[in-house]
Parts: C-alpha cells; structure tokens; sequence
C-alpha cells in the first residue's frame, strides 16, 4: 500500500522555518495551557472558563529582554519610546531603519530538528509501514523462532518511532505540545522630542492532536505470553489495515489534527517627551490599535496552507486608541528611576472560541475464564473528548517602575516591579513573578555587551554587538528566556540598522 499524504506530519512547523519572511510577529503573553488531567479526558463534553489573551503594548527589546527583560529604565543611548516615551526628551535625530525580532521557542526548535532529520520516513509513511511489515512477517514466520524475533523487532521499532514522534512533536493526549514563533517588526523615528513607531505584534499557537492509530502504536508493548501477543497484533494488523483509504492513502480521520489561535496587533503611536528640569523627564504616547483574533482548526489536506488558513481566520477587526505616559528621574549621572503606564483608557474586548477534540487511545485485553486457554477479549480503548476554549483578546492596562544603578562606567544594574496594580494572576502564576532584575555589562568601547538577569522567577542571559559604521550602527542581539508563548525556554534574535544625525548629539 502507497500513501499520498505522508504519515503524521505536522508541516506548519516546516513551513515556519522555509518562510522567515512572513510578516507577522508574535507577543509574549498568556496563550492557553491546553494541560488537559485524565479526569478531563473522562467525561465526552467540557467547557472551560474563558481565556483571556492580554496583548503587551510592545515586546521587550531583546537587549531588555537578555537582562531580566528589564524595560523602564536604563536606555540612554537608545531610542526606547515603546519602553517608556520619557526618554523622548533626548533631543536626537535617529532613524531605527530596520528592528526585527525573532523568537524561536525552544519546543519547536525541538520539533523542527526532529521533523527536518526524520523528514522522508515520515514522507512515506515509514512508521506505519514497518509496523504493518512486521505484524506481517510475524504471523508469516511464527515457526520460526529467528525471524519471529526479528519481525518482533520491527514492531517494537516502529513503536519506539510513535513514542518519538509524540515525545518530539505532538505530546500526549493529556498534554499536547504547543508551537509558534515570533516576530516583531516595527520602526522607529525620533526627531528632536517627537518620536513616531509603526509595528505589527501577532502572536500565533498551534497545538497538534494524535489519531487513534498513532496513540494505539506508542502505547503497544511486547506480551510475554505469546498468545496474548499474538492476539493483540492480529487487532494491531487490523487498525493499521483500516487506517488507509480505498486509495492507499492514510485516512484522514488517522492523522493529526492541528488547532491554532492567532492575535493581531497592529499599532501607530506618535510620542513626545518634555523635560521638565534636568532630573526630571516626561513622555507620552497615543497609541491607535487595529487588533484582531482567530481561532481555527486545520486537517490533513490543508497542512501546507497552515500558516495561511490561521492568518485568514482573522475576522471583523476593530480600531482602538489608547495613551501610554511615563516618567523618568535621574538625581544623579548613576541613578535613574522611572515609572510607565500603559493604556490608560478601557479597551474594547473581542471574543472567539476553538473547538477542540483529544483522543486517548490504547489496545488492552482480559482474560475470561481461569486462564488464557479459556478465552482472550481484545479490546481497543478510546476516549474522545470536546473541549471548548473561549477566547476573550484585551490590552490592559499596566503600571510598572523601575531604577538602573549605574556603579561603574560600563556596568548596568537594573530593577523593575512589573504590573503593579493587576490583582488577577492572568499574567503571572505567583505576584513575586512581577519582580525583575538585570545586568548589562559593555567592553570594547561598548561594542560587546553581555546581559543576564531574572525574569518571572527563571533566569535569563543575553549578549550583543553594536558595530558603528559611517553614520549608521549595526546591532546584533540575542536572548535565551522563557517564553509564555509556548510555555518553554525560547532563543530571541533581534537585528537593528540605526541611523544617526551626525549634528546631533548622542547620549
């Protein structure tokens, strides 16, 4: 039997790695957990109380990020309008030609280098092949005891594959594996205390469900008595038989199927900064917001439009404005503090729901009577569950302060108290999470700097390089911090063109 569709492959993950240049971007908030209990699993319908998406009015920087992802304070040098509008006050002409970031969660890099290595066995259906070969050769070859142990092999090798495959890509029944990535692209002008920004924050989570068979193959373990065993693989042979089509395609009720849930984000803000003495530095932003939300379900024969059917999703959008103020204190060339609010004015909430379907599958069997002479049931055991995920898509408001610490020429120490005022944990699991710290340390005539910090109770570290070229600078950050995303471990990369008016002074 030939497949035409390929075996298991969840090609939204390769799509994401072949398309870079896709303009979206991704922000780090809450997404759903999608940790589902086996007592979840028990009952056939269940809805969940509703999740709400809180989209940031910006992504860190990645050199912010790097450091505790520490923001509201400790940018001289650089324009952070987006961070806090008080550093507007800078009196500067900067063009930041081109600021994208990328943030790879460290789950799909996982899952990419697994799919990119096992890329043509999966094309072909290996697993389910060997699987079907080997249940084959084993009733075949049953007398004999060297080939029944080497079909036996087989079997247990395809089974081993399906654990992979899981382990790499899907997750389980009860905790499937979430993927994304992230970009932000956005771009920035300052001139003079005026400051103007354009950016796109979208964030987008794909989860990916097992069928029967995948879940029935991972599960399968080797019988000592081998008439039991004989029994389960005759069933086995049975399932592999059903899970092709008349045309010698995988059924598309055997293959995975992928959820997705998408937030968009576009913003156009317009700042400035007032300094009110030389300590004192006020900023403000108008932020006019174009938000969207799209939930949706992909099967088998729109694997490779994934990426698209997500994005097409997004449905009715509706434009919003809000202000962002902050302030800045500097009593000293050392010492800064500074205090920002984000979205002052209440925000419109727009709303979706995913519908989802978790399979959890496995082959067992009973003995009736006093022993396996008497009689052996085989059963296959299958539980499908509707989950209904509501979604409610908002930007909050925030309040956050921080202080940098500047004890050597080179050396940043900073500090920030985030969301200061939330008294829900949408956020944050615990309110010590809302705690950071950083430290930034530059050498080479500030050309390298290496970051590390604390961020929602994990560490992080991060390092860069800023290479001055004529009137222009090269920046070249990354970070490796933890990610809400896809709740994992995410490498963040950020490269930045600035351009410099030379008759302007730069701090």
């Amino acid at each position: 039997m030939s497949s035409q569709k390929g075996f298991f492959i969840p090609w939204v993950l390769v799509i994401l790695v072949q398309f870079p240049a896709i303009k979206c971007g991704f922000s780090q908030t809450q997404l759903p957990g999608f940790s589902i209990t086996e007592n979840f699993l028990s009952d056939s319908n269940r809805r969940i109380p509703t999740d709400r998406i809180n989209l940031d009015p910006a992504l860190p920087d990645v050199k912010a990020i790097g450091r505790g992802m520490t923001s509201v304070t400790g940018w001289n040098g650089y324009m952070g309008m987006l961070n806090n509008p008080a550093y507007l006050t800078t009196d500067r002409v900067e063009v930041e030609i081109a600021d994208a970031q990328v943030i790879i969660p460290q789950t799909t890099i996982k899952a990419i280098n697994y799919l990119m290595s096992n890329k043509e066995a999966l094309k072909n259906d290996f697993f389910l092949k060997e699987m079907e070969q080997g249940i084959y050769e084993y009733i075949r070859y049953y007398d004999d005891p060297v080939r029944r142990q080497e079909a036996l092999a087989k079997i247990d090798n395809s089974s081993i594959k399906a654990d992979d495959l899981l382990t790499n890509v899907i997750g389980t029944p009860t905790n499937p594996t979430r993927h994304g990535m992230m970009a932000f692209p956005n771009l920035k002008v300052q001139y003079k205390n005026f400051g103007f920004s354009v950016y796109n924050v979208t964030q987008v989570s794909f989860l990916v469900t097992a069928g029967n068979i995948l879940n029935v193959m991972r599960n399968f373990h080797r019988r000592d008595d081998e008439a039991i065993q004989s029994e389960l693989l005759i069933r086995m042979a049975g399932l592999v038989y059903d899970s092709y089509n008349a045309e010698g395609s995988i059924d598309a009720e055997a293959l995975p199927i992928i959820y997705s849930v998408a937030a968009s984000n576009t913003a156009f803000s317009v700042g400035y900064g007032y300094k009110y003495n030389e300590k004192l530095s006020l900023g403000a932003n108008f932020n006019l917001y174009r938000r969207a939300l799209s939930t949706s379900l992909i099967e088998s024969a729109d694997y490779d439009e994934a990426l698209n059917i997500a994005f097409e999703g997004f449905k009715d959008p509706i434009w919003d404005f809000n202000l962002t103020v902050g302030m800045n204190y500097q009593p000293n060339e050392r010492l800064s503090f500074g205090l920002v609010a984000n979205n002052f004015l209440p925000s419109k909430d727009i709303s979706g729901k995913l519908n989802l379907q978790l399979q959890s599958s496995d082959l067992d069997y009973e003995i009736i009577g006093d022993s396996w002479q008497d009689s052996v049931s085989i059963d296959l055991y299958s539980q499908t569950t509707n989950v209904e995920f509501p979604y409610s898509l908002s930007i909050p408001f925030l309040l956050s302060s921080g202080a940098t610490w500047q004890p050597l020429p080179n050396l940043y120490i900073a500090g920030e108290w985030a969301d200061m005022l939330a008294r829900d944990n949408i956020r944050y699991s615990e309110y010590i999470e809302r705690f950071r710290l950083g430290v930034e340390y530059s050498f080479l005539k500030e050309i390298v700097s290496l970051r590390t910090g604390m961020a929602n109770l994990r560490p992080t570290i991060g390092g860069g390089i800023s290479l001055p070229i004529w009137r222009f600078n090269l920046d070249l950050d990354m970070a490796y911090a933890h990610t809400k995303l896809t709740d994992s471990r995410a490498t963040y990369i950020q490269l930045k063109i600035r351009y410099k008016h030379p008759d302007k002074k730069q701090d």
